[in-house]
């Protein structure tokens, strides 16, 4: 089973979402805190990313549920946007492992009643994001550290 219709709607709405709220400002701030991560190393600057996380997740609750409803706005602080984007990418790696792009077959169905585009795009930024949130930035951490060799924490040596 190819990835159903009313999924393949919600990865839609992920990444415009995504292409709208990514502006040169957003990208900005997103490369500072990353060259803040870098510059901390991997354990410390995972600790400031989940605080800054934490600090921020309700007003980025409320913006998402807003935006995936369809009355939020695209107007918002950078730092709301920055996490939104980390969200949308969040679920889009959910949604790939749902329905892997090259196989013959998926495990699951389609969104059923009273499931929409909207409450599954909100669940995916809000509900989502706060069950998977400590192994996603993990993930981001890692590769903005990196690389490393098999998640591990020794640097890849120079001559490999």
């Amino acid at each position: 089973m190819d990835c159903p219709a009313n999924w393949q709607a919600v990865e839609n709405a992920l990444q415009n979402t995504k292409g709208i709220l990514l502006t040169p400002r957003v990208a900005a701030a997103l490369d500072l805190i990353r060259g803040e991560v870098q510059k901390l190393g991997f354990e410390k600057g995972l600790r400031c990313l989940c605080e800054l996380e934490r600090k921020e997740r309700s007003q980025v609750n409320l913006a998402a549920r807003k935006l995936a409803m369809g009355s939020g706005q695209l107007d918002m602080p950078e730092l709301h946007a920055l996490w939104l984007v980390i969200r949308c990418e969040n679920a889009g790696d959910f949604l790939g492992q749902m329905f892997p792009p090259l196989a013959k077959s998926g495990p699951c169905g389609g969104l059923q009643p009273p499931w929409t585009r909207e409450s599954a795009l909100s669940w995916m930024l809000t509900e989502l994001w706060e069950r998977r949130f400590d192994t996603w930035l993990k993930l981001v951490a890692l590769s903005w550290c990196g690389p490393f060799p098999f998640y591990g924490i020794d640097p890849v040596p120079e001559w490999m």
